[in-house]
């Protein structure tokens, strides 16, 4: 084992961003710090506690019901059993998990982590999730340990710079927590149960994590020091990606060219080798990127693709749906069942269009004040929703499918050589706002934002207020997240059509 000497850079952001690190995540800051190792080429970290004299319950009885009550689920459905078998069995192959033996137990120092399984909605894989905040005499292993600062960068930010330049690449970290090991001390906290060879006649046998678990910080706090540890003058965007451009484990990055890509694919992969990390899954819009990569690296569907004649597959950037060969971002409508009741309603709208960028907030705005209309009434969540209401919100489902012809450039047009300008407009109440860049003139939209007005009535001249108070704030959100610097960003505002501000 080695002990690092070289400190991770932890983010301290300023006013424009993030506020500065509370007390509690500089505590876990400097716990980090102090047990972070380097082993067997991965990084190895000490679970995070609030105190050192850590004294908890025997909870076997509560993990063992909890076994109990699995077991039950397993043996009704067959699909189930057999995946989560292979998921746990899979563990244990990889190493991330070992078998307990029987006089390692240590009072007040040993936890049962009770789990269950869950399907990803579109992948359908399964994943077993570890109940940390599962409770036994009023203590839960996530009560004891620091959550940690939120050290990932935003959803919106990742999206924002992947549109930036005209190559895209995206990756992802190959089961990143996993690479990060919890030391020997520590592994009692993270104990559980479970039947040997998926054998649900056999007796429970008790195992232990020897690595972090699925959306523990200090995962992202290895990536980091990974980055700092590989760092060297000829790599400063691969260690600058690696901080700025990754959501968790995905990695979204653009590129102005196919040698640009090629070089910045070849640093990542290093520097994140270096840290026992392995990037996999990757693909891009540029078929010269794709071809150099080596073929197991790749996504799955272009593993086996015939890259001069075929064309490249969709994706899925970040839950948007992304479409290499023609760099367009897509939209899909829901498929679920429709519900004619509040409740129904307000279902259908959270989960109707994933759309973080607000690329189609005003297709979803109509929804959103049929919505509020509805709670405005005194009628119960699951009544019908009155005929009048029902046939506005009828109107907007039906057409809503008409959202898959819609089509937004990924790439915002921006060079090097241009001038790039933002236009903030807001119409209504609600911002929507365009990049222009001039040379050989291009103008997309960016990003947009819409809201519903207040139940309590406004005067129109106030709403209009409102959204120009949204927009202001929409630009110094922009231009934090984006690594471009724009020559000028103007305002517009709806009640007069006319320039209202211009910043240089």
């Amino acid at each position: 084992m080695v002990r690092l000497t070289s400190e991770i850079d932890f983010p301290e952001k300023g006013l424009n961003s993030q506020p500065q690190l509370s007390i509690e995540d500089k505590m876990f800051v400097s716990k980090v710090k102090q047990t972070i190792s380097k082993e067997d080429k991965h990084y190895c970290i000490g679970l995070p506690f609030r105190s050192n004299a850590v004294m908890l319950p025997n909870n076997k009885v509560m993990a063992e019901k909890r076994l109990v009550q699995l077991r039950k689920r397993l043996e009704k459905d067959v699909k189930f059993h057999m995946d989560y078998a292979a998921f746990m069995r899979n563990l244990l192959e990889k190493g991330y998990a070992e078998e307990v033996t029987g006089g390692d137990y240590k009072e007040g120092k040993s936890l049962y982590i009770p789990h269950h399984g869950v399907y990803h909605p579109q992948k359908k894989k399964i994943r077993v999730v570890f109940d940390c905040a599962a409770k036994y005499q009023g203590i839960a292993l996530n009560d004891m340990l620091l959550p940690g600062p939120n050290l990932t960068s935003s959803l919106l930010g990742v999206l924002l710079r992947f549109r930036e330049y005209e190559v895209a690449l995206m990756a992802d970290v190959e089961v990143m927590f996993h690479q990060v090991l919890v030391p020997e001390k520590d592994r009692n906290f993270l104990r559980f149960l479970w039947f040997p060879e998926g054998d649900l006649q056999a007796k429970p046998v008790e195992y232990r994590m020897r690595v972090h678990l699925f959306g523990a910080a200090c995962a992202n706090s290895a990536l980091l020091q990974a980055a700092e540890d590989g760092k060297d003058v000829s790599n400063h965007k691969a260690v600058e990606t690696l901080k700025r451009n990754f959501y968790v484990d995905d990695l979204l990055k653009s590129v102005r060219c196919s040698d640009e890509g090629i070089q910045l694919v070849t640093d990542l992969m290093n520097v994140c080798a270096k840290g026992g990390f392995n990037l996999t899954k990757w693909s891009s819009n540029d078929k010269q990127v794709i071809e150099w990569i080596p073929r197991e690296k790749r996504s799955k569907d272009l593993q086996d693709l015939n890259l001069k004649e075929d064309g490249l597959p969709p994706e899925r950037a970040l839950g948007v749906k992304w479409s290499p060969q023609d760099d367009f971002l897509c939209f899909s409508p829901p498929t679920r069942e429709q519900l004619w009741t509040k409740r129904g309603l307000l279902s259908i709208l959270i989960s109707s269009v994933f759309d973080p960028i607000g690329l189609v907030a005003q297709v979803i705005l109509p929804a959103r004040v049929v919505l509020q209309e509805t709670i405005k009434g005194h009628s119960g969540w699951d009544d019908i929703v009155p005929e009048n209401l029902l046939k506005r919100w009828r109107q907007w489902w039906y057409d809503l499918p008409l959202i898959e012809e819609l089509k937004i450039p990924r790439w915002l047009g921006m060079s090097p050589n241009h001038n790039s300008q933002l236009h903030a407009s807001e119409r209504g109440y609600g911002v929507v706002m365009y990049l222009r860049t001039e040379g050989a003139i291009n103008c997309n939209i960016l990003y947009s934002r819409s809201r519903v007005a207040p139940l309590k009535r406004q005067t129109i001249p106030r709403l209009e207020l409102t959204a120009a108070t949204l927009a202001v704030k929409s630009v110094d959100l922009i231009s934090t997240e984006m690594d471009v610097k724009f020559s000028n960003v103007y305002y517009w505002t709806d009640c007069s059509g006319f320039e209202l501000y211009q910043q240089h």
